[in-house]
Formats: structure tokens, sequence, C-alpha cells
């Protein structure tokens, strides 16, 4: 039996987008925080959030090594990782779905980054030390009317991602997740490394979303759909 050229075309069209559309079932993935102390056994924990749960499987990348993860899934979003190991150096998490009775990676998780980011923010805290003491006390949003307040800031646990944040808060705000999301980040863009919605520096100072940032929200739909837009974006 011989194909045509058209014939062959379709089935690697059709053969892309099967393999395309199970990548796409995982929407958004980020490191959550490490838990584990400095030269002990890896202990972290993901973000998560997919269109539909499928197989997923994790491993370390450290000093040129692979070595694999065990996976507990904690809630609907978020996984923990553990390992025998410690990390030394550059190290990242490589993610794999199976699709096609195959394991394919579909995104890679930088540790380094995060300790780098970590230590950045902490020398630069005590750089500028006494010109924190002389600063307001924030104020902690318990109802949307704080947001009124000039120096109204969100508090954020260490660590903390803007998922989290954003979880903590949608209730105070009257949102869903993803709106209160996109409108945190669009009121603080400046603290997000390059801007990009998934690096949220670490020590950051997030302002409150003002009345001005909230009656531009569009509909929870509209913003699941720009939260995935921008999570998508290269990280310029």
């Amino acid at each position: 039996m011989t194909f045509q050229p058209y014939q062959l075309f379709i089935s690697v069209l059709l053969l892309a987008l099967v393999s395309f559309s199970c990548i796409a079932d995982v929407i958004h993935l980020s490191l959550h925080n490490i838990e584990s102390a400095p030269k002990r056994p890896l202990i972290v924990k993901l973000n998560i959030v997919e269109k539909e749960a499928k197989p997923l499987k994790f491993s370390l990348v450290n000093q040129n090594v692979e070595s694999p993860l065990q996976s507990e899934r904690l809630n609907d979003f978020m996984i923990k990782l553990t390992s025998p190991h410690y990390i030394s150096g550059a190290a990242a998490i490589h993610v794999y779905e199976q699709s096609n009775n195959r394991w394919m990676q579909i995104d890679s998780i930088s540790l380094t980054d995060s300790n780098e980011t970590e230590n950045l923010t902490e020398i630069t805290q005590n750089k500028h030390e006494h010109l924190t003491q002389k600063q307001i006390e924030p104020t902690v949003i318990v109802s949307p009317l704080s947001i009124n307040s000039q120096n109204c800031l969100l508090t954020r646990q260490a660590k903390e991602t803007l998922w989290s944040i954003a979880s903590r808060y949608k209730e105070s705000l009257k949102l869903d997740t993803y709106s209160t999301i996109i409108a945190i980040y669009n009121s603080n863009m400046s603290q997000f490394n390059k801007r990009h919605i998934n690096l949220l520096r670490n020590g950051a100072t997030l302002k409150c979303p003002s009345n001005e940032v909230l009656a531009t929200l569009g509909s929870k739909a509209g913003m699941k759909e720009e939260f995935e837009r921008l999570s998508q974006l290269p990280m310029k």
C-alpha cells in the first residue's frame, strides 16, 4: 500500500495535533517552594494547573546526573517531590507526561534560579534595612474597602507563589482565582522578573489592586485565557 504525498502530510499533521493536545493538558507548572535545608535530602512543592490529570513523572538533574523523584499529589493544584539526594550547584526538575505509550518531557523547572533570587533578595534587604524600618506599616487587606488605603500591601509568606497569594485574597476581593491573579499582576508588574507572570520575585512588595485595576477585569473565562496567554510568553 502506498501513500500519496497529501495523505502522508495529513497523517503527520494529525500525529502532531494529537501530541500537542496531550502536552497542552498541563496549563501551568511552577516552583511553589523548597522545603529542605541546604545539604539535606531535597523536598520541593510544585504548583500545577491541568485541563485533565494524566500520568506524570519527575526527575532531578544535578551535576549532569538525572535521578527519579518520588511524587505525592497533595491536592488538585500542588505536588510534593522528594529525593534522597541534596542539590549542589545548578539543578533543575524535568517533568514528563505519558503520551502514546512513551514519556515526553514537557517542562524543566530551575531550582538554581530560586536560590539565587533568594540570596539576592537577602542582600538587598540587609543593604536597605534602615530604610525599611522607617516605612509605614502596610495595611493588611481584610475587605474590599481596604484597597482604598494609600499604603495597602498584600501580605506574602516566604517563597509564596502568585497562585497561592491569589487563592487567599480572592474572597476579600470577591473575585475568582484567575481574575485575582491578573489583578495582582497588573498592579505589580515591576515585582516580576522580566515582567513574566511566572517569575514573581522572592521578597516582592505587592500593592493591593486599585479600584481602577479591578474595573478593567473581564469575565472569569476571559481572565483564565489571559493567564494562560501570559504564562506561555517566552521568558526573554
